[in-house]
């Protein structure tokens, strides 16, 4: 289990040493042995997701038993993953970008304050940013996004006041590495 490997930091280690660990690189897969594996065989694109960085932490940082453990682990796949995102821009067999971002901001009602027109726009814009991406010959899909729903979940509540402060100060540390840079634009 992903949990027992996380213990083996112990709370103790910063984002620039979970990101170097053996167990970070390796869990789930290592992401550029998996690519130098299978892109001699198989188009490999990466859709990276991203979520804000307080709602992250607030969904489950029971699994590092604190908050400042669990923002620490996740801070150190986000360095290992800008990582490998730096080091393959674009596929060394076609020469097409490798991966894109896609803000769940952009998709999630919240962001637009009950403003259906503006939130269909949006989901429409990601939807072009994926097909031009990955190629496909289509851009309609209306009912995409249809039942992607935002949490009800008051992170801020979850969290308190004392670890949202925190959480601010470790996300201005994580400027620069997190979120990279795209032609969609995400807030941390």
């Amino acid at each position: 289990s992903s949990r027992v490997y996380r213990k083996e930091w112990g709370g103790k280690a910063t984002m620039e040493e979970i990101a170097n660990s053996e167990t970070a690189l390796n869990h789930p897969t290592n992401l550029h042995v998996f690519y130098e594996t299978y892109s001699a065989y198989a188009d490999i694109k990466f859709i990276v997701l991203h979520r804000s960085f307080i709602e992250t932490i607030a969904s489950h940082f029971e699994f590092d038993e604190t908050v400042q453990r669990h923002t620490n682990v996740i801070s150190g796949f986000m360095l290992l993953i800008r990582r490998f995102l730096d080091s393959h821009p674009t596929d060394t067999m076609t020469g097409q970008r490798l991966w894109t971002l896609v803000c769940l901001e952009h998709i999630m009602g919240k962001t637009f304050g009950g403003d259906q027109e503006q939130l269909r726009v949006s989901r429409q814009h990601v939807i072009r940013s994926l097909v031009d991406f990955l190629g496909w010959s289509t851009v309609e899909c209306p009912g995409c996004f249809y039942h992607w729903t935002g949490t009800r979940k008051k992170h801020k509540e979850i969290l308190g006041n004392e670890n949202v402060a925190m959480l601010y100060e470790h996300m201005e540390k994580m400027k620069g590495v997190w979120p990279p840079p795209s032609e969609q634009q995400c807030s941390l």
